[in-house]
């Protein structure tokens, strides 16, 4: 299951929210920045209060580079396209986790949202 997260450099939009999946099912954070001013971007899924993934398994950080319509790198403004891995959740329960991102030049944290993942046996 893919859950599309994303961050225009002022808002966001997770979908869906919350995430509802069977113990097993693999989960993908795909991530989006369209039209972001950053040209360089940091996101971030972590789960500080119990994971489904395993003690091992609380954090997966992805970093883009804004391209242009061509698809080149731009210094100024551009599009901001990554995914993370697919892990399976072995452990039902409700879990919150956050999603983060922030501008890679001066680390700046430019969001922090904080929605839900419903894993069933």
């Amino acid at each position: 299951m893919d859950v599309v997260v994303k961050f225009d450099g002022r808002r966001w939009v997770i979908s869906p929210d919350p995430v509802k999946v069977k113990v097993g099912t693999a989960i993908r954070w795909v991530f989006n920045g369209p039209n972001c001013p950053y040209p360089r971007l940091r996101w971030t899924v972590y789960f500080h209060h119990g994971t489904p993934f395993g003690p091992w398994q609380t954090v997966w950080t992805i970093d883009t580079n804004a391209t242009n319509q061509d698809g080149a790198f731009s210094e100024k403004e551009g599009d901001h396209k990554g995914a993370t891995a697919s892990p399976s959740p072995s452990e039902p329960g409700e879990f919150k986790y956050s999603v983060k991102v922030e501008n890679r030049d001066d680390h700046t944290i430019l969001g922090d949202d904080d929605p839900k993942l419903i894993v069933w046996q």
